[in-house]
């Protein structure tokens, strides 16, 4: 976040810098904006589409903020192939005053006629620059799937499977790594030769219903769906539904 510090409205630069010492990969600029400025018409980064963000042009569109004002700054990067787990690339953001001998002058630098609307301006403690640093890192995901009946009840309480036995089935995701598994889901369709057994899913343990509603799960067209989202890793989900044996 870029914030004007200052009492009068101001112009800043940007400049990215992918070279930083300590880390071991340096990122890139992503081929399609290196830097950009929010556009206020979805919270969040938008490369592309109807609410995209503004992709910043040096002296082009340069941010101008009002006296504590802010402006979100995202900045855009490619990341290169083959790199290790745990690997980290940082980028570090500048930001310094378009007003002509401000940036890294002295705090109570008078530079004559150039405040708003010509009275003279005096560098802050800021000395009219400032950056962030960021870091990526690099992190895989994988995921293990362990699907067992644990536990089977036939028609005459007992446990043989046969044409009206009930099974329960339980289903174990495991994610490992590092890293956010983003809109991370499960569908499971059922064997040919069963019937779903209507209202018996749960999710690590908390019944759902079948519907497609505001739980995370459904049944529909012979298939068994939950939706989890965004996953951060490590994490382990348990699902269990229950099938009668046509």
């Amino acid at each position: 976040m870029l914030t004007n510090t200052g009492n009068g409205t101001e112009t800043f630069r940007l400049l990215r810098n992918n070279g930083i010492a300590g880390n071991q990969f340096d990122p890139g600029n992503a081929a399609s904006g290196a830097i950009y400025l929010e556009s206020g018409v979805q919270a969040g980064f938008q490369a592309s589409g109807p609410n995209a963000d503004i992709l910043y042009l040096p002296g082009t569109n340069d941010p101008m903020l009002a006296a504590d004002s802010s402006q979100a700054v995202y900045v855009f990067s490619s990341i290169p192939a083959a790199l290790a787990t745990g690997a980290l690339g940082h980028v570090r953001l500048a930001a310094s005053s378009a007003t002509a001998g401000a940036p890294g002058a002295p705090p109570g630098t008078t530079l004559a006629g150039l405040g708003q609307r010509g009275v003279d301006a005096v560098v802050g403690g800021s000395r009219g620059q400032a950056s962030a640093q960021g870091s990526y890192i690099v992190s895989g995901i994988s995921l293990n799937l362990i699907k067992t009946v644990a536990a089977v009840r036939d028609t005459l309480g007992g446990t043989l499977v046969m044409p009206g036995s009930v099974l329960t089935y339980h289903i174990v995701l495991s994610l490992t790594g590092a890293g956010i598994a983003e809109k991370f889901s499960f569908a499971d369709p059922l064997p040919a030769s069963t019937t779903y057994l209507p209202g018996s899913i749960t999710v690590d343990g908390a019944a759902r219903s079948d519907a497609a509603d505001t739980d995370n799960a459904s049944f529909s067209t012979g298939t068994v769906s939950v939706l989890f989202g965004n996953i951060p890793v490590p994490a382990q989900r348990v699902i269990e539904f229950k099938v009668t044996v046509n």
